[in-house]
């Protein structure tokens, strides 16, 4: 019993570890690399998604016209699920590019057919065996300003 009380809590340590680090460190240098390389690599891949109270967070998109879709694997896709008016989603600000986009951004949780189809375009290379509850939701921003 005691084993696994310390291969837990080893486990817990490790995972809020990688938080951190992710938090603290690449992101921030991600977010950089975005304003100072908006022609770059990995700019065609990552944007920066700002919520309204001004964080920022790096995410993998797709843009088709005026709208942008983002895959969430963590639970700061909640900001999208109702606003304060009881309105589904929230406004966001996105810098795509070197370009920076206002848009209406919504959590898509009960349409897992949308969600898989789009998920093809944005994640072709995850694996299809995946479980219902590890493949993420599906964030729609419908662009509103340039």
């Amino acid at each position: 019993m005691k084993t696994l009380f310390w291969i837990v809590s080893g486990l817990l340590l490790a995972a809020l570890l990688f938080i951190l680090y992710f938090a603290k460190v690449t992101n921030p240098e991600v977010l950089a690399e975005l304003q100072t390389a908006p022609n770059g690599e990995r700019a065609k891949k990552v944007m920066a998604l700002t919520f309204l109270n001004g964080k920022s967070i790096p995410v993998n998109y797709l843009r088709e016209d005026m709208m942008v879709y983002v895959g969430a694997d963590f639970p700061w896709w909640r900001e999208f699920a109702d606003d304060r008016a009881g309105r589904p989603g929230a406004r966001v600000q996105m810098l795509i590019r070197g370009e920076i986009l206002s848009g209406h951004a919504r959590a898509i949780t009960d349409n897992a057919k949308y969600r898989d189809k789009i998920f093809a375009r944005l994640r072709p290379t995850a694996p299809e065996w995946l479980p219902e509850w590890a493949k993420g939701v599906l964030i729609e921003i419908q662009i509103t300003e340039k």
